[in-house]
């Protein structure tokens, strides 16, 4: 998975020291793709970025959270 879980961790953790809320997708996409981003081609391009279905999980995560914390109504 290259950088990004260890990218994820240093972006929680400032989030976290400044109060800000923070979604990371990054498990989602660990977890549909566990053998990294071209195991799972239909949701990811090799280099990791979404393709149109992975914006798609993207959206959904985004959707939930946001009602989840009621940051929408």
């Amino acid at each position: 998975w290259g950088f990004y879980p260890h990218a994820s961790k240093w972006i929680r953790k400032a989030a976290e020291q400044n109060g800000v809320t923070l979604l990371d997708i990054t498990p989602v996409f660990v977890s549909l793709c566990a053998e990294g981003p071209m195991s799972c081609p239909e949701d990811l391009f090799p280099d990791g970025h979404a393709t149109a279905k992975g914006n798609a999980v993207v959206a959904k995560q985004v959707s939930d959270f946001l009602l989840a914390n009621g940051l929408v109504k």
